[in-house]
């Protein structure tokens, strides 16, 4: 047999359920997004990551790819961001904050993730900036001019796997609250 709460019970149960959730407790709209772009010319290319909180993932892309991109978000705190500048040569990828309320953000970071793949065949100015959360870099076999990472309250990997296959010009590396 089914029992039916009047209004007045329904309501009275969702209340209780209301005042016993955790505050500001709300859904997420989870998306995901994927993006990718070949090369078609070799000529040195300045990429800009920015990535504000959650998994960051960078690594060499697939032969023949400038760019490799997969992202997870919450539609309702960021929106991906890929801009290509082909006469510039600049690439830009990320996620940008739609809202500055910095909990809600916070909130967000167990389930958002970016995986981007970088060019091999490419020579590349990487500046890479990256907040809170854990990163894995991979840079190995990449053909770094020059690299700039910034870090923040993160748990951050920066490795080489195989040599720059050219001499970089210049690396630095700035790391605020982070294991590095």
């Amino acid at each position: 047999m089914r029992k039916i709460l009047p209004l007045v019970g329904l309501w009275a149960a969702n209340a209780v359920a209301g005042a016993l959730a955790p505050p500001n407790l709300q859904a997420q709209a989870w998306r995901t997004m994927t993006s990718a772009r070949q090369i078609w010319e070799r000529a040195p290319t300045d990429v800009n990551v920015r990535y504000g909180v959650g998994m960051l993932t960078v690594k060499p892309a697939d032969p023949s790819m400038l760019y490799q991109m997969a992202v997870r978000y919450d539609e309702e705190l960021f929106e991906p961001v890929i801009e290509w500048d082909e006469d510039d040569r600049e690439l830009r990828l990320g996620v940008d904050k739609l809202h500055h309320e910095e909990r809600r953000s916070m909130k967000a970071r167990g389930g958002s993730s970016a995986t981007i793949g970088l060019a091999r065949e490419v020579p590349l100015t990487v500046d890479l900036e990256f907040g809170a959360g854990k990163a894995d870099i991979e840079l190995g076999g990449l053909m770094l001019q020059q690299l700039s990472l910034s870090t923040g309250a993160s748990e951050t990997r920066v490795s080489f796997s195989q040599p720059n296959r050219i001499a970089a010009g210049r690396i630095a590396i700035e790391a605020g609250a982070a294991d590095l």
